[in-house]
């Protein structure tokens, strides 16, 4: 079957500006995010769900009669329509860095059904002797995870791969739905209790661990990404909703400015957060939360100036000190692999970086050193700065820059 849609072309003004937007956590730190509205033109409500590793995200909207609900992709300010043929109403909740989508479907057979869409074919996913099967998230491998509701109406999660499904519980729990995962098949979701409570859970190859923000009535994770990084919502002791994100144990409180409640749903590789949010009227939209960057000093060719690139030594590496500073550790706290460099900061040039740590600018503290290549590094004649971005070991993403110049250059 192949995909009934146009492109929307139209922009919501509201995805034309961005909100200078900080999350508070419970620690002494704060992690600062430019947050950007997204709202399909001419719905009554949006809501963004998942988002990949190329930025592209999913979600769904109410048309203007408030009734049909259609999913979308959102790819470089374009929205296109995601409609199960057939069906009543389509729900996209994730995305893989190939573009499949998942997510689910009711139809005039009855449902709700899960369902992939590759490329705008779709095919149904449910789970043999289900009365329903919601897919929830999908990784780079294809494995996808879900939930469905046996002929009791117990809920459980499952696992979908190579055709196969698998039922995922939670020990002990009264029932079990399956959220997100990641390209190394760590899933989280929430369990229901025995008790009627409801935690999140993260497992990571059949052991499971309760994930519960402290002080909260409830606990649902959605999404993870490849570093362990964990988002989703929470609810207060007052009845508010909260969004959140784990990472390394400690819990980041999101919450919109202005808003009335805040959910978290996804998040990629880069930190970018996604989710839903409703604003003082109780209008629904969806959200993107992009991390600013924390500045680090950076020393291209250290012990000399000026920094002269010779840009037709293309092979001829260009060493970078990342230099370190109270509370930051460069040679420890640094994901080296996410290290790019050059005209931009975003050029792949990383070559190696040293095992040993030496200090660069006499401050007695150890700064890395890693060397990039000159021809990968994109540089331009009239560059008069080199960027390097990168990670830390928490997903915490890095920016700095030093001057460059150019040779030969006419």
């Amino acid at each position: 079957m192949n995909r009934i849609s146009g492109k929307i072309y139209l922009i919501s003004l509201a995805v034309l500006f961005t909100i200078p937007l900080v999350f508070f956590p419970s620690a002494a730190s704060s992690t600062e995010y430019t947050f950007t509205p997204i709202d399909v033109p001419g719905s009554t409500v949006t809501q963004a769900y998942g988002i990949n590793n190329s930025g592209n995200i999913v979600g769904l909207y109410g048309d203007a009669t408030g009734g049909q609900r259609y999913g979308f992709l959102y790819v470089g300010g374009s929205f296109t329509p995601i409609d199960v043929p057939g069906s009543s109403l389509t729900y996209a909740y994730g995305i893989n860095v190939f573009g499949s989508i998942v997510g689910y479907y009711e139809g005039a057979t009855g449902g709700p059904y899960g369902f992939l869409d590759a490329g705008g074919d779709f095919t149904t996913i449910n789970v043999p002797g289900s009365s329903y099967t919601y897919a929830y998230a999908i990784n780079d491998s294809g494995n996808i995870v879900g939930v469905y509701r046996d002929s009791t109406g117990t809920g459980h999660g499952f696992f979908y791969a190579g055709g196969d499904f698998t039922t995922i519980n939670v020990p002990g729990s009264y029932q079990t739905y399956a959220y997100g995962i990641n390209n190394s098949d760590s899933i989280v979701g929430v369990y229901q209790a025995t008790t009627g409570g409801f935690y999140s859970f993260l497992d990571v190859g059949g052991t499971f661990t309760t994930i519960n923000v402290p002080g909260s009535s409830y606990t649902y994770a959605y999404g993870i990404n490849d570093s362990g990084n964990i988002v989703g919502v929470y609810g207060d002791t007052a009845g508010a909703e909260h969004g959140f994100l784990y990472v390394g144990g400690s819990f980041t409180t999101i919450n919109v400015p202005g808003a009335t409640l805040t959910r978290a749903f996804g998040i990629n590789d880069s930190g970018n957060i996604v989710g839903t949010y409703n604003d003082a009227m109780g209008a629904g939209h969806g959200f993107l939360a992009t991390p600013v960057p924390e500045p680090v000093a950076i020393d291209i060719e250290p012990w000399f100036k000026p920094n002269i690139i010779g840009w037709k030594f293309k092979w001829a590496p260009i060493p970078v000190a990342i230099l370190s500073k109270p509370g930051f550790d460069a040679p420890k706290m640094i994901d080296e692999a996410s290290l790019t460099f050059g005209h931009n900061g975003d050029e792949n040039s990383l070559a190696f970086c040293s095992p040993l740590s030496i200090d660069v600018n006499g401050d007695k503290a150890r700064d890395l050193i890693c060397l990039f290549y000159t021809g990968k590094a994109g540089f331009q004649c009239h560059d008069t700065a080199g960027i390097l971005k990168g990670k830390t070991q928490d997903g915490t993403p890095i920016e700095g820059g030093d001057s460059v110049k150019i040779v030969p250059c006419k």
